[in-house]
């Protein structure tokens, strides 16, 4: 028993699917084995579904950017730190002894195992639960965040002042370390897919003839 064109694209169609299914789950695991990420940051990570009329599918994401806080922020102090927890909780502690020679400034851990400082973040206790910096951002090749250096308002709120953001993520799959394993895997899954569909509606056929 031979597929006609409608039946083949219809089997095609659910074989990409199936792909782009198992794609999706494997995306978000790639990325959080390497970004120190929560589930609820990989929302974004999606795919558009085949249809027998477009036979065509594919991995999707957002490009709205992470906001800085969502990579487990630390902001040392001196006399105590604080932090952001994982479920978006602003938390602080004193230290017994102040901290000498302690680097100022919000450490965060956007790939997992690594820790970098950014000396002129900070948060704001009983304010946003955020990672702020002074200055803001311009759109641009040539610009991103601008850093404030000197103070614009003599007097009172010592503004600009803005949340820092990170990559999207649309970009954490872009990541070598991620795309190539998510590309390497649903080139092999697609043909097991692909007979399995074809079985079945030949199966479909065969018992209903």
């Amino acid at each position: 028993m031979e597929l006609n064109e409608a039946q083949v694209a219809k089997v095609t169609s659910r074989a990409i699917n199936k792909t782009l299914e198992k794609g999706r789950t494997q995306a978000r695991r790639e990325v959080k084995r390497v970004y120190n990420i929560t589930q609820r940051y990989l929302d974004g990570i999606n795919y558009r579904r085949s249809t027998p009329v477009t036979v065509t599918g594919m991995l999707v994401a957002t490009q709205k950017p992470i906001p800085l806080d969502a990579f487990a922020p630390r902001e040392e102090l001196g006399s105590g730190m604080r932090k952001i927890t994982r479920r978006g909780e602003l938390k602080e502690k004193t230290y017994k002894r102040e901290k000498k020679n302690a680097e100022l400034g919000v450490t965060v851990e956007i790939f997992k195992g690594h820790r970098q400082l950014i000396p002129f973040a900070f948060m704001i206790p009983g304010g946003a639960v955020r990672v702020f910096a002074r200055g803001l951002y311009k759109e641009g090749r040539s610009y991103g965040f601008v850093k404030r250096v000197h103070r614009v308002n003599s007097n009172g709120n010592d503004l600009p002042v803005s949340p820092l953001i990170t990559v999207s993520e649309f970009g954490t799959i872009l990541n070598p370390k991620v795309m190539g394993i998510i590309n390497a895997n649903m080139k092999n899954d697609y043909p097991v897919q692909f007979e399995r569909q074809v079985n079945f509606m030949l199966s479909t056929l065969e018992n209903g003839a």
